[in-house]
């Protein structure tokens, strides 16, 4: 029987190192798979909320529904928290740290070397819709996939998709499950539809 128990915490260089990670497995623009942007009809799908207004987002959201489509991220580097930083995400102030490139092939993680010191484990990520993306498309969530998966056949180097051209397994709209984690996403107040002028900016720190 154990007699004697200590706390074991995961210290901001292990988390740190999560972010490299997940910034290594995304970044390439033109894999396979991907960092996307997606807007969704949700819960009702193209009405308003059911109960009337938006409900606070859960934890245990694997999937959103009723997809529109899917863009390829536009920015997405490390950051962090800087009272006098220029940018400004969820009211809170950010400072960019740079990358080291080109990087030293001799030095470990030598690319990450401003991160590491800075112990940076948050990433701005931003994405834009614009003209002839899920154009007069309505919806009121909009979420971040990681690692999705893009069908053969389909020319990997666009930026967008529709959502039948991301790997998927279900039978409708409304059970779809895509091959991608949900990294995070937010409900909208009420119901945006899109039109052909309509550009839209999203951004997000995603913290590990």
């Amino acid at each position: 029987m154990v007699t004697n128990i200590s706390p074991a915490i995961s210290p901001y260089i292990a988390r740190t190192k999560k972010a490299i990670e997940f910034f290594e497995a995304n970044e390439d623009k033109t894999s396979q798979t991907g960092l996307m942007v997606c807007i969704a009809g949700g819960p009702g799908d193209n009405t308003g909320w059911p109960d009337g207004s938006a409900p606070l987002p859960t934890l245990d959201t694997t999937q959103l529904s009723y997809i529109r489509g899917f863009k390829r991220y536009d920015e997405m580097y490390f950051v962090v928290p800087d009272t006098g930083g220029s940018l400004n995400v969820g009211n809170i102030s950010w400072s960019r740290v740079n990358l080291i490139e080109p990087a030293d092939p001799n030095v470990w993680m030598s690319r990450y070397l401003n991160v590491l010191n800075q112990r940076s484990r948050w990433l701005f990520i931003s994405a834009t819709l614009g003209s002839g993306e899920a154009d007069t498309a309505s919806y009121k969530q909009v979420g971040l996939y990681s690692n999705l998966k893009i069908l053969d056949g389909v020319d990997y180097t666009k930026n967008f998709f529709t959502p039948s051209e991301i790997s998927r397994s279900g039978n409708n709209d409304s059970d779809y499950r895509y091959d991608g984690i949900l990294e995070l996403y937010q409900n909208k107040d009420n119901l945006i539809i899109r039109s052909p002028e309509l550009v839209e900016y999203f951004a997000w720190v995603l913290e590990f």
